[in-house]
């Protein structure tokens, strides 16, 4: 099943997020979802790959609400507080 569909998967990924390396692991998640849910998935309710396809936007989606997180707080830009000046701060206390 991999190797079916991880080509489509990943060009799905690839256009919505940009980023080869990022895309390359949603699409690893994706896999991975699969494997985890193919007991969940019901043949009558949808076609396979329909069903990958959506566990494939589900990931984009988690990706991208972390990445808007991620830049609301600040991570990965500059450390929130200077450890350094902390601990002088503590010091100042006592």
């Amino acid at each position: 099943l991999y190797r079916r569909y991880v080509d489509r998967i990943t060009r799905y990924v690839g256009r919505r997020i940009m980023s080869r390396h990022e895309a390359e692991d949603v699409t690893a998640q994706v896999f991975l979802s699969m494997v985890r849910g193919v007991r969940k998935w019901k043949r009558n309710e949808a076609p396979f790959i329909a069903w990958i396809y959506r566990l494939a936007t589900n990931a984009v989606v988690s990706w991208s609400r972390r990445q808007k997180l991620r830049s609301w707080i600040g991570l990965g830009t500059e450390p929130a507080v200077d450890v350094g000046d902390a601990s002088e701060e503590v010091e100042e206390l006592q």
